[in-house]
């Protein structure tokens, strides 16, 4: 994915979430399909770079290194668990992923470094290679029923079988490790729906709130002057033809340099943001003890983290 840090689908779904009707609130601004108007702005920043910007969202989302800390914890809780019943259970090497960036809105609105876009086009310096999972090794006899405390095809189960003398936890050694980071063995420690829900359905419906949608307009038109033809900032950041490389060609460079250098004529960016950010507060004032609870959620979760070994 070559837009920001969602925690979910990748923007190239938009279109497809464009074609649902929505509401108008009598002012010009579109509400959602269940008449929920548009939210109003402050003042419009002018705004390219978004190193430094802080969405609303971000306290209620892990960021990458509070996540790489909670997958550390848990494998570490998995380990000794599975030690406990004499097995020799592999723990992951966890890195931070580097596609990912540090701050939501980083790359959240497409291309937005003249510099960097001259020399990587849409790829962020990143080789575009497909992944491959490394093939886990074959489980020892009894070893997945003491990880998943499950029998036969069950992901997970009740436990209470005895293995090599020990009586298996519920939901096994994950599970164990679940309950000792979240309080229950089904809850991972993940970002919460509702917070996720925010993030992505914001920066959706900013996409096709009439405010943005007018700057795409002139975006539009200032790319067509380029040479290039594309409706929306989204269609050049997921041009399937820049695929066909590993790292970006001179046409897709091409593109990347008239596409910010139109963004920054028509302050697509500062409009983009300042919409998302409406939506963003929209939800959360909505909920505003659900969102409490989240954050304090977190915080539960890195205290329980400082604890544990995890080298």
């Amino acid at each position: 994915m070559r837009i920001a840090r969602l925690a979910g689908p990748a923007l190239v779904c938009l279109p497809v979430l464009l074609l649902t009707g929505c509401g108008d609130d009598g002012a010009g601004r579109k509400g959602d399909a269940n008449g929920v108007p548009a939210p109003p702005l402050g003042a419009v920043q002018k705004l390219l770079a978004t190193d430094h910007v802080t969405l609303p969202v971000e306290p209620y989302l892990l960021s990458p290194d509070q996540r790489l800390q909670l997958l550390k914890a848990h494998d570490a809780l998995t380990v000794r668990c599975m030690d406990r019943f004499g097995f020799d259970h592999p723990r992951p090497v966890r890195q931070k992923d580097p596609g990912i960036p540090d701050r939501l809105a980083l790359w959240r609105y497409g291309a937005n470094d003249p510099a960097d876009v001259e020399i990587n086009g849409y790829t962020r310096g990143n080789k575009r290679t497909p992944r491959t999972a490394d093939r886990p090794p074959e489980p020892v006899a009894g070893s997945m029923t003491v990880l998943t405390g499950a029998e036969g095809s069950e992901k997970f189960g009740p436990g209470g079988q005895t293995v090599n003398g020990q009586k298996v936890p519920e939901h096994g050694c994950f599970g164990e490790a679940n309950k000792a980071l979240t309080g229950s063995v089904e809850r991972l420690a993940d970002d919460s729906e509702v917070a996720v829900n925010a993030n992505i359905d914001s920066v959706f419906k900013a996409a096709e709130d009439a405010r943005v949608t007018a700057v795409f307009k002139q975006w539009s038109a200032c790319m067509k002057k380029e040479g290039f033809t594309y409706a929306t900032p989204l269609e050049p950041l997921n041009d399937p033809a820049w695929d066909r490389n590993v790292t970006a060609s001179q046409e897709e460079i091409a593109v990347a340099v008239a596409d910010v250098r139109c963004k920054q004529r028509y302050n697509v960016v500062g409009v983009w943001n300042a919409v998302d950010v409406a939506y963003q507060r929209q939800y959360i004032e909505a909920k505003p003890e659900v969102f409490a609870e989240v954050r304090k959620e977190i915080a539960g979760w890195m205290d329980r983290v400082a604890g544990i070994r995890t080298s």
